[in-house]
């Protein structure tokens, strides 16, 4: 694969440890801005720390900031550090945000090119709303993982270990008593983040659902609404939308009760810590302006411990994420990059020599046995047969979808699993059974094969097919836009678009998979005259269901059963008895 794999999580360590090193591994190419928001983050964690120390001055009878002889220079001191660590928390929060999106759009360019590159046979297992979902809810929440979790994660982190050093100092008895109160509180917290860490997988896992059955809904609005489907819609949007909502129950109980439980916890331990300490201002083992600076301390050690708990179980969340876009981001599966890349004959010879093929989705079922055909450059070759008899499956192969699972097919004697990918795709030109158009204009649809083609050449590829005409007549011409899967469009013209745009393209084999198919005589008949005058200049492998497409071809070939049944000119097929002369009798040819 060209595309730079997603340093992610390794496999198979601990979590914790895994995860951070995970975000790391995202942030390490930005490590100048990493640098620069925490220097900003430990700034202002340090301006934080100074005020219990100059509240502790202010408190001492005499002193450069005592409150009671120099009580306006501490003021002047306190509005001077709170302006400072103003500007400090500024500029965390925005290198933070900027950290966050550089780094989540590189993850979303890596993984978005990281799946496009995967092979057919991963799409065949996939969902697309699962696949969209990772690029954006499952980014979504590494982008406030980095950009949000992790600083406030550090920022109380640091106030915690820190504060707890200056406690020590003021008094280590005191601080030795709450320290007694981290192990337990620690322990309960990494047990239910691993909890909230698998929640928020399945969370991710059922939204990519609810996703799923939205857009199928969407999709087949009209045989919905024909079918009087729509009751039956709601309720299975609605039971995936309940399996969603339990599982955000448990999650939210589970961070809820970890919240609420070490707060409790952190409570306790601080009143009885603070019953201690005020006996010992009474034995005058401390003073109170000592005892006022380790309040004060405490209280911001007690925060953030808080706040360390609640981002821990934030930041699994996010590993939750993280391991799901990992999973599509590795090379597997991707398609193959490398390979000869060759001359060829202009048309080049497409031979297929005893080829099988079974779908890696459906493992044992063998869709094609043994096939030998031949397409000799420039001729017009059709596959004709039943339903299900595996002629699609021959073009999927051609087009190097897949590949077979024995035999071999060769262009101009060279194996196609030796050939770049790019260079065997780069020779055809494919008009779908339902053509693929995608949302945007007439022009921009035209375009995807031959991106450098002026308007006339365009307007030109339109003229072959009977559709200047109705560009023409449309206010905005080739800027039209032809809305979700071209739903803007009949079925006639769609396909027509899509011929346009294989023609457009001057590949040397045109491939068309039922291209015909939604066209009427009139059309059908103007395109049959093309085909024949691109005879020679281009091969031609056409499958269709209606002879009348097909009778002009130099070589047609049966499929039955995976197999090549019959094999010969209209003529010849048509005098001889088999399926194809059923076929001619069915649909009144002569």
């Amino acid at each position: 694969m060209n595309a730079t794999p997603i340093a992610l999580l390794p496999s198979k360590r601990p979590d914790l440890r895994a995860g951070l090193s995970g975000i790391w591994l995202l942030c390490r190419p930005e490590s100048k801005l990493l640098f620069g928001a925490l220097l900003a983050l430990v700034i202002g964690v340090e301006c934080n720390l100074i005020v219990p120390e100059l509240a502790r001055r202010a408190l001492m009878p005499e002193g450069s900031l005592s409150i009671y002889t120099h009580g306006t220079r501490l003021l002047c001191a306190i509005i001077l550090l709170f302006a400072f660590q103003s500007v400090a928390y500024y500029l965390r929060t925005y290198l933070f945000g900027i950290l966050a999106h550089r780094i989540v759009k590189g993850v979303r360019s890596r993984l978005y090119e990281s799946l496009i590159r995967k092979k057919i046979s991963f799409f065949d297992a996939s969902r697309s709303s699962d696949l969209v979902s990772r690029l954006t809810s499952d980014t979504l929440l590494i982008q406030e993982a980095i950009g949000i979790r992790i600083s406030v994660l550090i920022r109380y982190l640091l106030q915690l270990v820190q504060g707890f050093v200056l406690m020590l100092l003021l008094s280590p008895r005191l601080s030795v008593l709450l320290l007694g109160a981290l192990p337990p509180i620690m322990v309960v917290s990494m047990i239910l983040g691993k909890r909230l860490r698998e929640y928020s997988k399945k969370q991710q896992r059922l939204l990519g659902e609810c996703a799923t059955i939205a857009e199928e809904t969407f999709g087949a609005i009209r045989t919905v609404k024909a079918f009087r489907a729509i009751p039956f819609e709601i309720d299975r949007f609605g039971l995936s939308l309940s399996a969603l909502y339990e599982t955000l129950r448990a999650r939210t109980a589970v961070s809820a009760f970890m919240q609420s439980f070490v707060t409790f916890l952190m409570n306790a331990f601080l009143a009885l810590i603070g019953y201690y300490a005020f006996s010992l201002v009474l034995d005058g083992v401390i003073s109170w302006g000592d005892l006022t600076a380790f309040g004060m301390y405490g209280a911001t050690v007690a925060l953030s411990a808080g706040f360390v708990i609640s981002g821990i179980s934030e930041i699994f969340q996010a590993f939750g994420a993280i391991d799901r876009v990992r999973e599509f981001s590795s090379e597997a599966d991707g398609e193959r990059t490398d390979g000869s890349r060759q001359q060829f004959s202009a048309p080049p010879q497409i031979t297929f020599r005893s080829v099988d093929f079974e779908y890696p989705t459906r493992e044992g079922v063998q869709v094609l046995k043994g096939i030998d055909l031949a397409i000799p450059g420039g001729s017009i070759v059709a596959l004709v047969g039943p339903s299900g008899s595996g002629k699609s499956s021959i073009l999927q192969l051609l087009l190097g979808f897949y590949e077979p699972t024995g035999g071999s097919i060769l262009v101009d004697n060279y194996d196609t699993r030796t050939l770049s990918l790019d260079l065997l795709r780069s020779l055809y030109a494919f008009v779908p059974q339902e053509p693929a158009l995608m949302s945007g204009s007439i022009r921009q649809n035209l375009l995807m094969g031959q991106r450098s083609a002026s308007d006339e050449e365009i307007l030109a590829a339109c003229k072959k097919v009977n559709l200047h005409s109705f560009i023409e007549s449309l206010a905005d011409g080739l800027q039209t836009q032809v809305g979700e899967r071209g739903l803007q469009l009949s079925g006639g013209q769609k396909q027509r678009l899509a011929i346009a745009r294989a023609l457009l393209v001057g590949a040397k084999i045109l491939v068309l998979d039922e291209a015909t198919a939604a066209l009427d005589a009139d059309n059908e008949s103007l395109l049959q005259e093309q085909f024949q005058q691109l005879k020679g200049v281009c091969s031609m492998v056409i499958v269709a269901h209606r002879l009348a497409t097909v009778q002009a071809a130099d070589t047609i070939f049966v499929v039955e059963d995976g197999k090549i049944s019959q094999c010969g000119t209209h003529a010849e097929l048509a005098a001889t008895p088999g399926t194809y002369q059923n076929l001619v009798r069915q649909q009144n040819l002569k």
